[in-house]
């Protein structure tokens, strides 16, 4: 279990960021829980890594009250309270797996959408760096410069 964080320091971020304790509420069921998810926690630097299993996009995921949650969305709510409708949790430190709730915001679809192209992080790659790809740079290149008929093309490359 981590113990580098109690559970009363966990309480004193939330009161340095000024929020009273009566407005948090917790997202854990019991002591039990909370004690499950931050066992998968690694403090030891800036960031708070999530250590279990992470979906495709690297976030962090955490089985609670039935259902499988993002880690850092659950963090936030641990110590900020709940998240309105239309909210996301973002990362200032654009790390996916970080639970740190210094490191956590929000913002809107469009907040997140303007802090990853500002930040570079559009998202989109292109060509071999698509992990989507099925051609290679040289193979795309063979095709457009290519007069063979598109269904030669589609047996060839598939």
């Amino acid at each position: 279990m981590n113990t580098e964080l109690s559970a009363a320091s966990r309480t004193k971020i939330g009161a340095e960021e000024g929020i009273p304790p009566k407005r948090r509420c917790s997202p854990f069921a019991d002591a039990a829980n909370e004690a499950r998810f931050w066992a998968k926690v690694d403090q030891k630097n800036g960031c708070w890594e999530w250590t279990a299993s992470t979906q495709s996009r690297g976030y962090g995921c955490f089985g609670i009250n039935g259902r499988i949650e993002l880690a850092h969305r659950i963090s936030y709510q641990h110590f900020y309270g709940s998240i309105p409708d239309g909210m996301q949790v973002l990362h200032r430190c654009d790390n996916p797996p970080c639970v740190n709730p210094l490191h956590l915001f929000l913002g809107t679809f469009q907040d997140n959408m303007d802090d990853r192209k500002v930040k570079g992080h559009n998202g989109l790659f292109s060509g071999e760096r698509n992990g989507r790809a099925k051609l290679t740079t040289e193979e795309a290149l063979a095709i457009r410069d290519s007069v063979a008929p598109a269904t030669l093309v589609a047996e060839l490359y598939g």
